[in-house]
């Protein structure tokens, strides 16, 4: 290529003379945030959200999406520490919930985790998905004798390689070679 593609820098109109006062108001900055925000640029959606925040009144709702944009961006920490901002003023919304799980699994914040997932069950018993991170949060706390009747209910009702695996791992951790062998075997 010959020339630089303006596209494939961040969008920062916020940083131009031109621009600069006019976006600098409030409205504006959620109003731009929001856009990047819908057309995936969690990067730049950030900037503008975080601007919006320093220069208004706290908003779950922004803190929600910027928590949203670091967690695509894979930071984890950051995202968490917006959820959690976003659960003070707007607590036990599902949402949150379900993303401050996810997030504290990457930063090994199992326990966390785990509470999170078992808050979301209370509205979703029987959501297979919740139960099988219920169970691998138990796993990674140590609690196989705890995770293995999880996966054992998994088993009886959706049966699949996923949860062969989570129970024959759980059984041979429980010192249960019989069985995790004849799990083993199926995988």
């Amino acid at each position: 290529q010959d020339y630089e593609n303006p596209f494939n820098s961040p969008i920062r109109l916020f940083h131009q003379s031109l621009l600069k006062d006019s976006l600098h108001q409030p409205e504006h900055l959620k109003e731009v945030g929001d856009y990047l925000f819908k057309e995936k640029h969690p990067e730049e959606a950030i900037y503008y959200y975080e601007q919006y925040l320093k220069s208004n009144t706290f908003n779950a709702d922004i803190c929600q999406k910027i928590g949203y944009c670091y967690e695509k961006q894979k930071h984890y920490s950051k995202a968490y520490q917006y959820y959690h901002q976003a659960d003070i003023t707007k607590p036990d919304h599902p949402w949150t919930i379900k993303h401050t799980a996810i997030c504290c699994t990457h930063i090994d914040k199992y326990a966390e985790a785990l509470a999170c997932y078992r808050q979301l069950q209370k509205h979703d018993p029987e959501n297979k998905n919740l139960l099988f991170n219920i169970g691998a949060c138990l796993m990674e706390l140590g609690k196989y004798e705890e995770a293995l009747p999880i996966y054992y209910e998994l088993y009886y009702h959706y049966d699949n390689i996923k949860t062969w695996r989570a129970i024959a791992w759980c059984t041979f951790l429980c010192k249960d070679y019989e069985h995790a062998r004849s799990f083993y075997a199926k995988i």
